[in-house]
């Protein structure tokens, strides 16, 4: 079964009462009458009345306008809203008000007067229009189609016209006991009583009856849905057939043209007429919903405390990673294929690989993963895919990898020789897509130094000498000048050729690297690894950081590879290593291909060898989530995963914390923050670094 993912998520610091699809569009009605609009790339206010109190009461008509009640002094304040227009109408009212129904271009209210415990009154404002008649006590008020329904407390029930200013009220039947809503539905009418659902036909004939205990009904093309507390009823209004639908315990319904949709805890059912589909929430707290339908794809609008997200259903698409064979000029190929929000791996499912023209389906082990050798022998574009219906392919550039003949491997006891200079390799710190990290020992200056060895061809790097050096002064200088007043980030020697000798004496060859300073005190990766820094450590760490890639970006450098691994820790202070990688390697002149990134923490860009300030970014909120709430994302996705919904909303600012981390992973870069708005959005939630 297929999940719902969580493409852009919104923070608006007000609970939400109502989602309302129009044209394509969501719509959130909040507390405070407030009305946003929002899809995948942004949010807005559309309307704001500035209620003087919290919403009372509110009522939507179909054609995108909501008509609210809030408490003013004695009385009440009416407010007509549309989605388009804004604020459409006021009307200040001196006595409560017991209900209120949108006709579209007004609100119709019904109210008890001071003077009468006996009587009532049946009003309407509009912007053209204002009348107020007296009528029985009503209890259940509704509007369609230019017809008013009311139903007294005596169980009679009233029609009138509007455009007649309800002068006329015709009792047209009597139904026993309470109403607590009316439902116009193809010229007949339902009526919702605490244990049953009972229909009136045009002659005013009891024509059906079911016993359900409802608080919420939708209505759809020619049905009523009434939702039960595990099962949904679904009433036929036009031959009083009726069909019964378990969902589990119900949060909230939504009508989708002339289907159904149902919120459960555990996921999202559209009932059609002849069909069901069931999609996964995959542990997302969703407490309302709306649906829209764009060329046939679902899009699903949730809300959950003071958020709201928009979402769509999450076709599987491959996590891929890859790294250069030991033993032939081939890549490894390892695929991972999760459901986005739970994270769950989906096992046995099937891939297509497809390179040069050939396509082989690759089936997935238990734990939803493959691994497989792709030889390249020239520029070629690798594409894998789901074999789910619809479902987007990932897409690679590769380039024939460097032979291996041409590369030194170091090991340990190796030195690293030119005049006046001799290092000893101690260790090695780690590998990744832009080169191996050596610690070696500098005798001379008695200090470590962090030396990177570059994957790139050792004929293009000679060939690029020049450029390389410049291009390692300017990290140089940049580093100096990013630690002017505080120690943002490791600093840069330069570039070094120097020539490899085994233990034995035995000349290896020349090797070409970035030299840095070596960090004591590990990375964020072993602090995330440990699971037992405090949560203000974490938060503190993060602005740290986030003002240091700020500065970095302010410098003109990408860094290219942001991950925990490079955030390196001294006395839990982040400093910013293995930084310009990016800068180097279009020196060298060679493509930034895909093994010269970190996968799991990549922007989608990155698949095509696009690097920017905005890739940083992407990869800086994947890290965020990662120290925050302890789980990595689905890898070159927008998502942002239930787990870590979950952990972090519960954080001070948390819902406003989950909103600029969602910002982070859009997909387009355009869409995402800067470095330097990430850092101050952080810098005013938590302090400043």
């Amino acid at each position: 079964m297929l999940e719902i993912e969580v493409q852009a998520l919104y923070a608006i610091e007000e609970h939400v009462l109502s989602l309302r699809e129009v044209n394509g569009i969501f719509f959130a009605l909040s507390e405070v009458g407030r009305l946003y609009a929002f899809d995948e790339n942004n949010l807005r206010v559309a309307a704001d009345p500035g209620l003087p109190a919290p919403v009372a009461m509110y009522h939507w008509c179909p054609l995108g306008r909501v008509a609210l009640s809030t408490p003013s002094g004695q009385g009440m304040l009416l407010c007509l809203l549309d989605v388009e227009q804004g604020v459409v109408h006021y009307r200040e009212l001196s006595e409560r008000v017991a209900g209120i129904a949108c006709t579209g271009d007004g609100i119709l209210y019904w109210r008890i007067p001071k003077e009468s415990l006996l009587r009532g009154i049946l009003g309407f404002t509009s912007q053209m229009l204002r009348w107020e008649i007296e009528t029985p006590l009503f209890q259940a008020v509704a509007f369609s189609e230019g017809t008013i329904y009311a139903s007294a407390f005596d169980g009679s029930i009233y029609k009138a016209s509007l455009s007649e200013r309800a002068s006329q009220l015709y009792k047209v039947a009597k139904i026993r006991g309470r109403v607590r809503k009316l439902v116009p539905v193809r010229g007949s009418l339902f009526v919702v009583t605490p244990q049953a659902i009972k229909a009136i036909n045009a002659e005013g004939n009891e024509v059906f009856q079911a016993d359900i205990t409802t608080q919420m009904v939708e209505c759809t093309g020619k049905r009523l849905a009434a939702a039960g507390e595990e099962h949904v009823l679904l009433v036929n209004a036009e031959n009083w057939t009726t069909e019964q639908v378990k969902t589990g315990k119900i949060y909230d319904i939504a009508a989708l043209g002339d289907k159904i949709v149902v919120l459960t805890k555990d996921k999202v059912i559209i009932i059609g007429e002849e069909s069901l589909e069931e999609y996964l929430l995959g542990g997302l707290p969703a407490a309302r919903i709306a649906v829209a339908q764009r060329l046939s794809r679902a899009f699903f609008a949730i809300s959950f405390l003071q958020s709201v997200a928009y979402c769509r259903l999450a076709l599987p698409t491959p996590e891929v990673s890859i790294k250069l064979a030991h033993d032939e000029p081939a890549y490894e190929v390892r695929v991972l294929l999760r459901a986005p929000s739970s994270l769950n791996p989906m096992p046995h499912e099937k891939v297509l690989l497809e390179i040069g023209g050939e396509r082989r389906e690759i089936t997935l082990d238990e734990e939803g993963r493959a691994t497989l050798r792709v030889p390249v022998s020239r520029a070629t574009t690798l594409r894998i895919e789901s074999t789910v219906q619809g479902a987007q392919p990932v897409e690679l550039a590769l380039t024939p990898p460097p032979a291996r003949a041409t590369r030194v491997e170091l090991t340990r006891g190796d030195r690293l020789q030119r005049e006046g200079v001799e290092w000893f390799v101690q260790e090695v710190l780690g590998s990744g897509g832009l080169g191996t990290v050596y610690r070696v020992l500098d005798p001379l200056h008695e200090r470590s130094i962090a030396f990177k060895v570059p994957h790139g061809d050792p004929v293009k790097i000679q060939e690029n000498l020049g450029k390389l050096l410049d291009e390692a002064w300017f990290m140089s200088q940049a580093s100096r000048k990013l630690n002017t007043d505080k120690k943002r980030v490791v600093d840069i020697y330069g570039f070094e050729k120097l020539t490899a000798v085994s233990i034995t004496g035995k000349e290896k060859g020349t090797v070409y690297g970035l030299a840095m300073e070596y960090v004591e005190g590990g990375s964020l990766e072993n602090l995330i690894n440990a699971g037992t820094a405090p949560i203000q450590l974490r938060l503190k760490i993060a602005v740290e950081a986030a003002e240091a890639l700020a500065k970095l970006h302010e410098a003109n450098i990408v860094h290219g590879d942001i991950k925990p691994q490079n955030i390196l820790l001294r006395q839990n202070h982040p400093i910013l290593s293995d930084f310009g990688a990016a800068r180097l390697f279009k020196a060298i002149g060679e493509a930034l291909v895909v093994t010269q990134y970190t996968p799991a923490y990549s922007a989608p860009e990155t698949l095509q060898g696009v690097a920017s300030d905005k890739s940083d970014v992407y990869s800086f909120g994947t890290v965020l989530i990662e120290l925050l709430a302890e789980v990595l994302p689905v890898q070159y996705s927008s998502n942002l995963p239930s787990t870590a919904i979950d952990k972090i909303k519960s954080l001070k600012s948390g819902v406003q914390l989950l909103e600029l981390l969602s910002r982070t992973r859009r997909t387009k870069p355009e869409e995402r923050p800067s470095s330097r708005e990430l850092y101050e959005s952080l810098a005013r939630m938590y302090g400043p670094a």
